[in-house]
């Protein structure tokens, strides 16, 4: 458990339906972003997604004005693969999902196979097949671990949402009987990768995201502060009718946390 202090707070950043939904950027993402950049505050973007790599995250928020450092940006990708180097480092998997992902881990030397695997690994691609999860299914009832990048149902774009990761897990858990270990958020698996990226220095840290299943309970989990913005998945009723814990700050947007950060500041942000 993180250990929360008087500390300057390291914030933890969401990515989809926080600092972006689809291609666009949601509103006092950049500028909350620069504010931050500014003060040389340091912070980290967590996302549940592997369909892209760090770099091409990093990009993607660049040609937003959302200026962040390429180090600082943690997917499930490298989370899965703490976990599969654990225990599958010389047993083959079958990877249903991103290619990224694929290619991640056979960087990393790790047997991708399509037969006998010891391991099933699953994430979010819009071109899965019936067949993948045939194959899924298959491997699973023939005693292959289950795993998971996250269990997402959707993610939020801008002006509807889109299926993700958790409804190929529902589908595969309603033959297998079994569910998967989930790499990403809210699963504690993410903070080993975080605290390995802060250096292991002390730091008070605060997830700041839009989905009270995923980044807030992350947040309990860890047993560190948590801001939820209402850009994304979450809405007011959606708070009203949850039995999940509630996060410490509520904002309809970013601009929220921007106002809180700057007065916070002495001189000419007050």
């Amino acid at each position: 458990m993180i250990e929360k202090s008087e500390k300057e707070v390291t914030y933890l950043f969401d990515l989809d339906g926080t600092l972006i939904l689809g291609d666009e950027k949601t509103p006092y993402a950049a500028e909350l972003i620069d504010f931050l950049n500014q003060r040389q505050r340091e912070f980290f973007i967590i996302t549940n997604g592997c369909a892209l790599s760090p770099g091409a995250i990093w990009e993607k928020l660049k040609n937003m004005n959302i200026k962040v450092k390429r180090e600082n940006i943690i997917t499930t990708a490298e989370v899965m693969a703490d976990i599969l180097s654990t225990k599958y480092k010389d047993d083959g998997i079958f990877v249903a999902g991103a290619k990224w992902l694929k290619d991640y881990l056979a960087d990393l030397g790790f047997r991708l196979v399509r037969r006998d695997p010891g391991a099933v690994v699953v994430s979010y691609d819009k071109n899965t097949s019936f067949a993948d999860i045939e194959d899924c299914i298959r491997f699973i009832q023939g005693g292959a671990d289950y795993l998971s990048t996250n269990d997402d149902l959707f993610i939020p774009g801008m002006g509807h949402i889109y299926p993700h990761t958790g409804m190929i897990n529902t589908a595969i858990e309603s033959i297998v009987r079994r569910k998967p270990i989930i790499a990403g958020k809210p699963s504690l698996h993410f903070l080993k990768r975080i605290q390995q990226r802060a250096q292991g220095k002390e730091r008070r840290f605060c997830v700041v995201g839009d989905s009270l299943a995923t980044d807030i309970t992350f947040a309990w989990n860890c047993g560190v502060t948590s801001y939820l913005v209402l850009t994304g998945v979450t809405g007011i009723d959606d708070i009203i009718r949850s039995h999940v814990k509630m996060p410490d700050k509520v904002f309809a947007d970013l601009r929220g946390l921007l106002e809180l950060e700057k007065s916070q500041c002495p001189g000419r942000y007050q």
